[in-house]
């Protein structure tokens, strides 16, 4: 899980592998949840049913897989709940076997009645993002009803979408293709040139030419390093920064301007401000500002994937392929439509309940919510009454 602002994610200069095993090394700000189709189900030493944090992963993957694996995992709860079709999996190339799920869940040493240790493994994975989603809002000081929640992944939009029913987000957005969404992203990314320099100085138009020292002193290294390949490239600068006294920094605050000058500076304290806002909810413009790491990205752009718009249509009704049951989705079973993606147009809209398919993901459409295809393709669901 991520938090995108303004089309950019918030990046960090460290990332922890595992608890408080911290890596110096740049990455996106990403949260994990043991929340995937892959999640295993188990008993918690309280009783209850619990979702992950462990996982089937592909080998040997959820019980309904059929390659060894015994205990069930979220997918598993999928296919008894129906929102899953064990004989279209995968466009038909890998069948699901219901019955080993059904035998899996059984063998739970649970006094739970089956239906409510199907049911909990699928809202307790939806509570598990939920309460992830806040975890992330909080502590970026945001309000989720500004945001959407993109949902991607082969299991993403089969979970994402009931996180409407307990949050007050905007909607769910379901990209095309969104099983290959993670594979698509990689082949468009720029290949980036990059280093740093750390220098602690109180920033101040007084020492512009200090700051513009060491941007100058990095950009020539990395031109001599790209060569050739710099003919067709972007300069972007940025900075760690802090305010004087703390032991932690904000990083990548993008810095504009061709030229470091006084102006530059002030800017970039300005900058600094913001972005320490955003980040964290509050301002400190009194304290003085401390630069610490100093970068330069040349960056050489790569072709990208590209989401075409169709012409713009009204919305109309849908009209679903066949009926189909989903059972432990509430007290009783739910009637439900389910239709194949590829079949509908830009302006159609579906009613919950529903199941949309396509070859590397299945979404489901909760009853009051609504699902209109977009001019890109994209589904967008939202509840009826918010």
């Amino acid at each position: 899980m991520s938090l995108i602002v303004d089309g950019k994610p918030f990046i960090e200069n460290t990332f922890e592998l595992e608890h408080d095993l911290v890596i110096n090394a740049l990455s996106t700000e990403v949260y994990s949840v043991g929340a995937g189709g892959g999640s295993l189900v188990g008993i918690a030493p309280s009783g209850g049913i619990q979702v992950g944090p462990g996982s089937a992963g592909a080998e040997p993957g959820p019980a309904c897989y059929g390659r060894g694996g015994t205990q069930p995992a979220v997918t598993d709860a999928c296919l008894l709940m129906g929102i899953l079709d064990g004989e279209a999996f995968a466009a038909g190339e890998m069948f699901l076997d219901k019955e080993a799920s059904r035998a899996a869940f059984e063998a739970l040493d649970t006094p739970i009645e089956f239906s409510e240790r199907v049911a909990s493994a699928y809202w307790l994975a939806v509570s598990n993002i939920a309460e992830e989603v806040l975890n992330v809002a909080v502590r970026h000081g945001v309000d989720i009803r500004d945001f959407a929640l993109m949902s991607y992944g082969a299991a993403g939009p089969m979970l994402l979408p009931a996180v409407l029913d307990l949050l007050p987000l905007k909607n769910a957005i379901i990209p095309p293709y969104p099983g290959l969404f993670s594979a698509l992203g990689l082949l468009s990314t720029d290949q980036v040139f990059y280093e740093s320099r750390s220098a602690y100085m109180v920033l101040s138009p007084d020492n512009a030419d200090q700051v513009a020292e060491v941007f100058d002193e990095m950009e020539r290294t990395l031109r001599e390093r790209v060569g050739a390949a710099g003919a067709d490239l972007r300069v972007r600068r940025s900075f760690d920064g802090r305010l004087l006294g703390q032991s932690w920094e904000t990083p990548f605050i993008e810095i504009t301007g061709d030229t470091i000058t006084q102006d530059t500076v002030g800017d970039m304290i300005a900058a600094f401000h913001r972005a320490y806002e955003d980040r964290n909810g509050h301002r400190f413009e009194q304290i003085p500002v401390e630069g610490v790491t100093y970068r330069v990205e040349l960056i050489v752009p790569s072709e990208k994937v590209e989401y075409i718009p169709a012409e713009n249509r009204a919305p109309f009704t849908a009209s679903p392929d066949r009926l189909i049951t989903l059972e432990y989705l509430t007290d009783t079973p739910v009637t439900a439509g389910e239709y194949q993606r590829a079949e509908l147009a830009v302006g159609a809209t579906v009613e919950g309940p529903a199941v949309i398919r396509e070859d590397l993901s299945t979404t489901i459409v909760l009853p009051e919510q609504t699902a209109l295809v977009g001019r890109c393709g994209e589904l967008i669901i939202e509840r009826k009454t918010k």
